[in-house]
């Protein structure tokens, strides 16, 4: 990744399986995963919202529970319905409450302490357009047992109040998951800053 990134996670397992083909160098998201491997063989990019596409990657089955938790997470967090209160109390509540079964424990506290599940509203309110995301797709940088290292990309698509696109915003990322008794959850995610702040940002 050639953008600037803000990482929101903590890494703390180290990855050791190696998979088949090459992680996009980016040395913003090493320095700040301090764990996050470098120029490791990985798989090619595959549509995490396609079982066909992941089964013809060869996926074990973990690899793929961790990518369509991570497809479900970034649905979550890029689908917006714009309106006027988007960012009232009872919104922001009701959107940490929706975030929290994606997100570990840990994580989710501190995206909440530190606004970070918001950031897509603000977005919505400052454009004044509802959010959805299209293209996401995942690669796999490393695994083990219980954790899994993906990279991401997603076209984040701005929509005026007929639903018609006014805006198509390239974001790309890396999301840290760790499992616990097969429950996926989203443990650490290093996006592109400069792309959403862009939107927010007079």
């Amino acid at each position: 990744m050639n953008t600037p990134i803000r990482f929101i996670g903590t890494w703390t397992l180290g990855l050791v399986l190696l998979l088949a083909a090459g992680c996009r160098s980016s040395s913003e998201a090493d320095s700040a995963a301090t764990a996050s491997p470098s120029g490791r063989p990985t798989l090619a990019w595959t549509e995490a919202a396609l079982p066909s596409s992941l089964a013809e990657e060869k996926w074990n089955p973990e690899t793929r529970a961790a990518a369509k938790a991570a497809e479900s997470y970034k649905q979550a967090e890029y689908t917006i319905r714009h309106s006027d209160n988007l960012l009232s109390e009872a919104s922001i509540r009701q959107r940490n409450d929706e975030m929290r079964a994606h997100l570990t424990s840990d994580f989710w506290t501190r995206a909440v302490n530190r606004r970070y599940t918001l950031l897509p509203l603000e977005i919505s309110v400052r454009q004044k357009v509802s959010l959805r995301p299209e293209n996401l797709r995942f690669q796999v940088c490393d695994q083990t047992e219980n954790a899994v290292l993906l990279d991401y990309s997603a076209d984040l698509v701005l929509l005026d109040g007929s639903g018609q696109e006014t805006r198509r915003v390239p974001v790309e990322g890396r999301l840290t998951l760790t499992s616990a008794e097969g429950d996926w959850r989203v443990q650490g995610d290093a996006w592109d800053d400069a792309a959403l702040r862009d939107l927010i940002v007079p």
